[in-house]
């Protein structure tokens, strides 16, 4: 018995990263990120940069608990930015850039976050009075050159449990967003349940179309990356990429939102594009036509879901 307890309490603990580093250390060959230009990196390229950042985080000063905003488009340094963040203890705080600046100097003056993390597409941001004079991290060539240069960190994972990984904003009902705190344990949990409610398992990839900001970006990336397969980092929602991506992997889950099903199903009839596979296919929940769902199984050859969800739950068993 003090056996089995001593175990559900280590499982208990497990931190995010650590459950990457146990696929990348299985499959180190196997592949892990495809970037937005389409470049590819397999788990151990992808931990080893995940190391590195951990280090330049710890040499920049950030501490278990410490919070990290990121204002940024889709782009496979966000998912290692928040693989390092697992890795050190600290917390991801993902600004939302659709926000208005008034809504954003509310979300990064509530986190009071010890570093920021800047896309070069949103360099106008750093104008806004809850970034001046803050630790800022540009995500251009100097950043690269950064990791290229720094050791990796090799020190165990300090984060993990009910420590918070990410905090993701939700619009609620009323006034300024909110922040949902999101644990090591729930993104386990979360990854656990649709491994075993919808069969995706490490041969299927993941396109990350939605934006990182939202569950639907940020959970399913990390899910993936937890049970060993791959992550597909696109630049929002494209049909002509997400055609290509279609014809060329076989999918998990293809997250859709109604705006998105229509012009998709179009082009891959206009383009032809056979379907190389998809275990489910599905929509945030709506009411959907019933010969758009069916128009949708039959040309990806896949059930619909149509799913239930929020940031504060993920999707519910």
């Amino acid at each position: 018995m003090k056996k089995d307890n001593i175990l559900v309490s280590k499982a208990a603990s497990l931190s995010v990263a650590e459950l990457f580093e146990t696929q990348a250390k299985n499959n180190p060959k196997a592949l892990a990120l495809i970037n937005a230009k389409g470049k590819k990196y397999n788990y151990n390229e992808t931990l080893n940069r995940i190391l590195k950042l951990s280090k330049i985080f710890i040499n920049k000063g950030i501490r278990p608990k410490n919070r990290i905003a990121i204002i940024s488009e889709n782009r496979m340094e966000y998912v290692e930015i928040e693989m390092a963040c697992a890795k050190v203890g600290a917390v991801l705080v993902a600004i939302n850039w659709r926000l208005s600046d008034n809504e954003i100097n509310y979300c990064i003056n509530l986190v009071k976050p010890k570093l920021i993390v800047l896309s070069p597409r949103f360099k106008s941001k750093n104008k806004l009075s809850s970034i001046k004079n803050k630790k800022l991290i540009s995500l251009n060539l100097s950043f690269e050159k950064l990791v290229t240069n720094s050791e990796p960190y090799l020190g165990k994972s300090l984060g993990g449990g009910e420590d918070i990984l990410v905090i993701l904003f939700t619009s609620g009902t009323t006034g300024y967003p909110k922040g949902a705190k999101i644990s090591h344990r729930a993104f386990i949990y979360r990854a656990l349940y649709f491994v075993f409610e919808y069969n995706v398992d490490k041969k299927d990839t993941f396109p990350a179309w939605a934006p990182m900001f939202h569950m639907g970006g940020t959970e399913h990336s990390l899910s993936s990356l937890m049970i060993g397969s791959p992550v597909i980092i696109c630049d929002g929602f494209d049909t002509e990429s997400l055609v290509a991506i279609i014809g060329k992997y076989h999918l998990g889950w293809l997250m859709l939102v109604p705006a998105t099903i229509e012009p998709l199903l179009d082009k891959l009839d206009q383009s032809g594009t056979v379907v190389k596979g998809i275990r489910v296919a599905g929509s945030m929940p709506d009411l959907l036509p019933g010969e758009v769902i069916s128009r949708t199984t039959k040309r990806l050859n896949a059930p619909f879901l149509n799913s239930f969800g929020s940031t504060e739950t993920g999707f519910p068993p």
